[in-house]
This record gives structure tokens, C-alpha cells and sequence, in this order.
């Protein structure tokens, strides 16, 4: 029969809520009025309950007064760690004559990692007794053994004791080290990083220019920043050999810097005769490293491009529900899973383009009109806008127009103009397809390589990394020849000789297979350029159709490089620049992307796949052990 102690449970209670209160008093509440009493409360309630644990030691004997001796020792260490906290108080440290900023930071630093070790191997050990000797019968003080000496659990204690120390010390180890990691922490960027090198497009830009293309470059001595611009001009200097640069300090060579209005350090200027243009470079490496320099080709072609014209003027027709004004149609009711298009004016002020919206309605196309856009308008065009499209074409316009299985447009008049007819089936191949879905859906994402030699597509036509075009449910075109004059159509996108137009049949919605009774696999135009005068970049309209909208939203133009440089050289050609056309390099990452069924694999096989994994392993060992053991024993 074990004998009962002496003190109660609520006395260890008491303890912790002692410091719980010395805590809100210095912390939770340390600016409002009730602060101090809450310290003082909690203070003295730490020092009540210790000097009770001594009368407790006082009276008792035996077994029963080593176990409240151990207790006692965590009090005191409770007493300890209290009096190192007060000693990093502003009354302590002018006790001790601590002055200084520096100094004060230093003491403070060191004693609360001294004091908050000691209330750990105080407090941690003194709950496990409490624990180790439970609640039964330990309401009150009680001096008398219900028992011989021996039936107290003595060793027990101080193995719990013992326990709690450790798990004081191993979490008082881990303070230590987060707060040596935290003072000492060092940052190290071992990211992908490389300078991009210059573009086959800006080289083409510089290569055209009449007289050579002077470029400067402002930068204080020894910066980190200042070689990598240098090497990647050096390298376009000689690819071209129509480039000349030179390196200033904004400081020393403040006469030229004020000639061009040079403010800031890391300032490139481009000179092509009287005009000049200037883009900004971080001449902090760390910062520069992140994206300047990895996309310093972009950057640079910018500032070429506002040397090398005038500035043009792109039209977008709005108020149709077209895909770079999606929320004109709102009051309609009108619902497409059609995404939205805003990059396509990124890349033209990329260009050196004015963006400006038509609302059409009969309007004449504003004369000021370098390339018009037609982004798959959600409702039909009027016949008086046709016909105003068709009349700016008519006098040598150039226009981009996306058409798509879920735009109700109808090129009506165009169709003549252009020589194509548009056939709004979805496209489907069950040969050459993205996997997605696992599922039959997924022979409407068709794939092809399928490219025709034009300027209209440079970069795609010549094989660039990565060029294969995916399109979505998208429709086609039929070519209609030219039989008299200089324009001539082209379908310089074409799908894989496998594709089909996966038709509806009645109220039966369409089956993403191939039905050789109804269907015809072929080669259908999806991308198609019409050239009004081939034989001059001057004269003559130039539009080009797509076929599927999705293509030129956010979506792919974001993510997709090969979208990206498609984009950029339709824009080229249809404004009769197609001599600057080429790809333009990028070393930013390439994000990392999942599906959702990849991630979901991912996630279990992380959460659940490797702690099976591991139980299996130590299964595994435990029993061939097991059989070991067995055998040694026979």
C-alpha cells in the first residue's frame, strides 16, 4: 500500500500559475496599467508555493521527505531562473552598472538563454513528479504514512525527474542552436543564374541599321553588374558588327550623363543618329541576378525598338465580348469558357506600340491604325462593321484575327477578301494528343509540328526548341484560291495528317473518336496568312487568322515560350517588320507544373506512401531479427 505525500496537487498548480501571471504581466499586459501587480502576484505566488514545499521537506520523513527534497530542488531552480530574468531588467542591469547599448544587448542575449535554460530544468521535471505521483488522495496536506517507507515510489520519482531534465535539456539545446543559427544566419542564392545571351531577333535589329548603333553603358567602378552588360553587348557587337559601346561612371563622366539625362546608376543608353532611348539595370548583383540579367535580351530589344521607329498604333475592337474585353457582354447573360487575352498588349508595347480600343459599330477603322485586332468576339459582328473591316483591309490594313468553335463570329464579307471560309467543328486526334485526363477528352488537345517555311511563324518554321503547338477544341480553315491578283493565302499552321473534325450528330454530342463512315482525317489549317502584295513588305494587307482563340489567351501566352515567340513574330510580319523576327532569349526559370491528378500522386505518396514504406522496412528488419533470436535459441 503506497504511502501518501505530504503536499498536494494543487500546489505544483499553483506554481504555474504563478509564472503564467509573472508572464502576462511582462508581456501580454506589460503597457497597461495592471502589469506590475500581475508580475508581483505572480512573483509571489512562485515564492509561497516554494516556502510551502519547505515546511512540506520540514515535516516529513522517510521516503516521503527524499521525494519532496526533489521537488524542492526544482523550486529552487524555479527561484534561480526568476532572479536571472530580473537581472535583465532595466532595475537589475543598473544594479550591476551595465550601460550601452552594445553592452545591454549582449547581457540581455546571453542571461535569457541562461535563465529560460534553468526554468526549463525546473519546471519540466517538477510536472512529471506531479504527474508520476497522479491526484487520488492528494487533496490536502497530509503528514501521516498510510503505509511503510517502502511502498513510496522513491526510484520512480527520480526516474520521472530524471526524464523531464532531459527533455529540458535536449529542448534547452535547441534554443541554443536557433538562437546561434538566427545570430549568424547566412543566405546563399544557389538558384540557376545565367546573363541571356543576345537574340537572333535583336541581332537582325541591330544588323539592319544604316549607320552603327552606339551604346553606353553608366556604371560605377568595380560593380558586379557592369561585366555582365558588358559581355552581353561585346557578344551582339560581334554578331552584327554595327555596334559600338563604352563604359562611363555616372560620377566622373557627369557632363555626358547630363547630355542624356542620366540619373541613376546601371542606365543603358541606346544612340541611332538623333534619337536615343535608356533602360535601367539594378547595379545590385543580388537583385540585378533575378531578373534584369536573365531577361536583359528583352529588355534591351524594348529600347532598340523606340531607336530603330516611330511609335505604332494597334487597335483592339472591343464591346463584343472579345477576349481582351470579356465583360462587355456581361448584361447579356453570355457564358464561354473562353479565357481572357491582356498579354498580347504587353508584347506590343514590347514592340513599340501605342494600344488604343475600336469600338466598331459601323466606325471607320481610325487611319492612325498600324494592326488590327479581332480577338473572338462572344456575339456577332454587325454587317456595317464587317464592312468597315473590310474596307481598312481593302487599302493595305493589317490585321490579327482569332476565330473559335465558341465565337459567334462570321467573317462574312472577309471571307472573299481573304480567300477562307471558316468551319467551327472542333478538331480532335486520337493519334497525336496531350494526355491529361487519362480520358477519351483528351483527343481534343491536339498537338502538331506541322509548320510551312513563312515569315508570319520565322521562329517556329526554323525548328526552335520546344516547337510543337498545342490547340483546344479548335476549328479550321479552308483555303480558297486566288485566281487573279498579287494576294495569296497560306495555311502556315497545319495539324498532323491524323486529325479529324469530330462532328455532332443531331442531339448526339460529339464522341472524341475517330467515325470513318462520318469523319476524314486530314491535314486542316489552323493558322493561315494572307498576303496582299508577297512580293513587298510595303504594300499590299496582311492579316492572320487563328482558329482557336485559346492560343493567344493568358493562359498560353504566360507559360509558353513557342506561344510566346509565335506571338511576337505575327505581330512582325503583319506590321511589315518580319526582318526583325527571331527568337529572343530568356534565361527566367521555367516554372515546374502539375496536374491535379500529379499533384494528388505527390501528396499521398509523401503523406502515406513513405511512412509505409519506412513500417515496412523496420517490419521487415524486426522480424528477420526475430527469426535470428529463434534460431540462436534452438
Amino acid at each position: 500500500m503506497a504511502m501518501r505525500v505530504s503536499s498536494p496537487w494543487w500546489l505544483a498548480a499553483l506554481t504555474l500559475g504563478g509564472l503564467i501571471a509573472l508572464f502576462m504581466g511582462e508581456r501580454a499586459f506589460a503597457h497597461t496599467d495592471i502589469a506590475g501587480a500581475l508580475s508581483w502576484l505572480g512573483c509571489l505566488v512562485v515564492v509561497a508555493s516554494s516556502v510551502t514545499r519547505v515546511w512540506v521537506v520540514a515535516k516529513t520523513k522517510g521516503s516521503q521527505r527524499r521525494i519532496e527534497s526533489i521537488a524542492i530542488l526544482c523550486h529552487a531552480g524555479l527561484l534561480v531562473a526568476l532572479f536571472g530574468y530580473w537581472l535583465t531588467t532595466s532595475t537589475g542591469m543598473s544594479l550591476l552598472g551595465i550601460e550601452g547599448a552594445s553592452s545591454v544587448e549582449r547581457w540581455q542575449m546571453v542571461m535569457r538563454v541562461l535563465w529560460l535554460i534553468v526554468l526549463l530544468c525546473s519546471l519540466v521535471p517538477l510536472l512529471l513528479i506531479e504527474v508520476s505521483l497522479g491526484l487520488i488522495r492528494r487533496s490536502s496536506f497530509r503528514k501521516e504514512a498510510s503505509g511503510p517507507d517502502a511502498s513510496v515510489e522513491v526510484f520512480h520519482v527520480r526516474e520521472m525527474a530524471s526524464s523531464g531534465l532531459s527533455i529540458a535539456l535536449a529542448a534547452a539545446f535547441l534554443m541554443v542552436t536557433c538562437n546561434i543559427a538566427d545570430e549568424r544566419n547566412i543566405r546563399k542564392d544557389v538558384s540557376y543564374f545565367k546573363t541571356s545571351s543576345p537574340g537572333e531577333a535583336t541581332a537582325n535589329m541591330v544588323s539592319s541599321l544604316a549607320e552603327p548603333l552606339e551604346v553606353l553603358l553608366f556604371f560605377p567602378e568595380n560593380n558586379q553588374v557592369a561585366p555582365e552588360v558588358e559581355e552581353y553587348v561585346r557578344a551582339l557587337a560581334d554578331k552584327t558588327g554595327n555596334l559600338i559601346f563604352s563604359l562611363h561612371d555616372r560620377l566622373i563622366d557627369g557632363a555626358l550623363a547630363k547630355k542624356h539625362r542620366v540619373s541613376r546608376e546601371g542606365t543603358v543608353v541606346l544612340l541611332n543618329g538623333k534619337k536615343s532611348e535608356s533602360f535601367t539595370i539594378n547595379p545590385d548583383l543580388n537583385v540585378a541576378r533575378k531578373r534584369s540579367l536573365r531577361e536583359l535580351d528583352k529588355g534591351f530589344q524594348k529600347a532598340l525598338m523606340a531607336v530603330l521607329r516611330d511609335t505604332k498604333t494597334a487597335y483592339f475592337l472591343v464591346g463584343h465580348g472579345e477576349l481582351n474585353d470579356p465583360e462587355s457582354v456581361g448584361a447579356l447573360g453570355i457564358k464561354s469558357s473562353l479565357k481572357k487575352s491582356t498579354l498580347i498588349k504587353s508584347a506590343l508595347t514590347q514592340l513599340n506600340y501605342k494600344v488604343k480600343d475600336y469600338d466598331g459599330y459601323g466606325k471607320t477603322v481610325p487611319d492612325d491604325c498600324s494592326v488590327l485586332f479581332v480577338l473572338a468576339p462572344r456575339i456577332a459582328l454587325l454587317d456595317e462593321e464587317l464592312a468597315a473591316i473590310d474596307a481598312y483591309l481593302a487599302k493595305g490594313g493589317a490585321a490579327i484575327i482569332a476565330m473559335d468553335p465558341e465565337s459567334k463570329m462570321q467573317l462574312g464579307p472577309l471571307e472573299k477578301r481573304l480567300g477562307v471560309t471558316f468551319d467551327p467543328t472542333p478538331l480532335a486526334d486520337d493519334k497525336e494528343f496531350m494526355v491529361r485526363t487519362n480520358s477519351v477528352t483528351d483527343h481534343s488537345l491536339v498537338i502538331t509540328n506541322q509548320f510551312l517555311s513563312h515569315a508570319s511563324i520565322a521562329t517556329l518554321s526554323r525548328g526552335a526548341t520546344g516547337s510543337a503547338m498545342l490547340f483546344v477544341n479548335s476549328g479550321s480553315f479552308e483555303l480558297v484560291p486566288f485566281a487573279e491578283g498579287p494576294t495569296k493565302n497560306f495555311g502556315v499552321i497545319r495539324t498532323m495528317a491524323t486529325a479529324f473534325r469530330d462532328h455532332q450528330t443531331g442531339s448526339t454530342p460529339r464522341n472524341f473518336r475517330f467515325d470513318a463512315e462520318t469523319e476524314k482525317r486530314d491535314r486542316y489549317n489552323v493558322v493561315v496568312a494572307v498576303d496582299g502584295n508577297p512580293a513587298s513588305a510595303d504594300e499590299g494587307m496582311r492579316v492572320v487568322l487563328l482558329a482557336d482563340a485559346d492560343v493567344l489567351s493568358d493562359v498560353i501566352v504566360g507559360r509558353v515560350a513557342v506561344v510566346q515567340n509565335m506571338l511576337v513574330d505575327i505581330i512582325k510580319w503583319t506590321g511589315g517588320e518580319e526582318s526583325f523576327a527571331g527568337e529572343t532569349v530568356s534565361e527566367k526559370d521555367k516554372r515546374i507544373e502539375h496536374t491535379k491528378s500529379q499533384d494528388a500522386k505527390w501528396f499521398y505518396g509523401t503523406m502515406v506512401g513513405a511512412p509505409l514504406l519506412m513500417l515496412g522496412f523496420g517490419l521487415l528488419f524486426t522480424s528477420r531479427r526475430r527469426r535470428t533470436s529463434e534460431r540462436s535459441k534452438s
